[in-house]
């Protein structure tokens, strides 16, 4: 693996916990431009879910201008940090206040050949952000674990910790950020973020960095493909302006694929699904504890869903929805939020 910081304690830091938090990115003027910027958009690709990212916007002209501002702003003060690096992409990453907006531990996609190189999301915090509004988590470390190729569109491309990989939101470190830091992390090291419980948008700005002699690549997942097959692509940086992964995921449904590509051969994804107790076990034998706090956390969040009715979270929604559905009442389902609400500012005050 090449190098991609230029100082040395930044490259072992990273190597080893896949992620990296500088502290000084971005100054209180560039913040407030980025800001104003963003509050400017017609930003009407937003859904209801509450997790919205400005690549999902289905105008070009939409993207771009995004790109280039971010390009603009972040990139020359993130490169005196690299070696020689270039930026394929970059998106607002918005976390509108909503308590169903919890966002869980995942990687992102595949951008380069990740045996020879890496790629990273440099995600810049434009407002303040702790457990409240929905702070950046890591999973020190992970980046190691699941290395192969990862496509799209999500949901629909198979990963080994699909079906628990909210019990390992308890293991993950919460990184607390004020406004102008920049967590980089490694595209393989899981993260996830909580709920945005405050009354206003939490918003980040992530650009995408690798190194400038990096090929860019591309995995989708072939329609239909059984077991899982992945095509990939040689893409140039315009790829991501116009497939994001809302529209890919409409292409695959209508069995449709990427035009314009050189295609780069397939690969077979049929990845064995870790349990809860195997991917448990990972995190331990790499040296990570519970946080007691993000348990606690994640079990009432687990309640609220599981009491609404919404199983998309992971393994212990079956056995609380089953409970809640015989002892809850819709009255009790909505004064929940409240007791989520109260609960994480015991945990901001712990």
């Amino acid at each position: 693996m090449r190098p991609l910081f230029s100082n040395p304690e930044h490259q072992a830091f990273f190597e080893e916990n896949g992620y990296l938090l500088i502290e000084d990115m971005l100054s209180s003027e560039d913040v407030q431009d980025l800001s104003q910027y963003y509050s400017e958009l017609n930003n009407d690709h937003v859904n209801e879910y509450g997790f919205h990212v400005s690549m999902d916007n289905r105008s070009y002209d939409f993207v771009s201008g995004v790109i280039n501002k971010l390009e603009a702003v972040i990139f020359p003060k993130a490169e005196k940090y690299f070696v020689p690096c270039k930026m394929f992409t970059a998106s607002f990453v918005v976390k509108e206040p909503r308590v169903n907006s919890f966002v869980p531990p995942h990687q992102d996609w595949s951008f380069t050949n990740d045996v020879e190189y890496n790629s990273v999301t440099v995600w810049t915090a434009l407002q303040d952000t702790d457990i409240n509004n929905g702070a950046m988590a890591v999973l020190p470390g992970s980046h190691k674990w699941f290395t192969g190729p990862r496509a799209s569109p999500s949901p629909g491309y198979k990963t080994p910790f699909q079906a628990h990989g909210m019990d390992l939101f308890p293991f993950m470190k919460l990184i607390p950020m004020k406004a102008g830091q920049s967590l980089i992390f490694e595209n393989k090291t899981l993260h996830a973020s909580p709920p945005n419980n405050s009354k206003v948008a939490r918003i980040g700005a992530g650009i995408g960095i690798t190194q400038k002699e990096a090929p860019l690549l591309h995995y989708y997942v072939i329609p239909g493909s059984e077991p899982q097959q992945l095509q990939a692509y040689h893409v140039d940086r315009d790829y991501f302006f116009k497939y994001s992964n809302k529209i890919l995921y409409g292409m695959q449904a209508e069995g449709k694929f990427p035009e314009g590509y050189e295609k780069a051969g397939t690969v077979i994804n049929d990845p064995h699904i870790c349990s809860k107790e195997e991917l448990e076990k990972m995190a331990i034998d790499a040296g990570l504890q519970k946080d007691p706090v993000l348990d606690q956390y994640l079990q009432g969040f687990y309640q609220y869903m599981a009491s609404m009715g919404n199983n998309q979270y992971g393994s212990n929604q079956e056995s609380q929805s089953d409970k809640q559905q015989s002892n809850d009442s819709q009255e009790g389902n909505v004064s929940f939020v409240g007791k989520l609400k109260g609960l994480v500012k015991r945990l901001i005050r712990a």
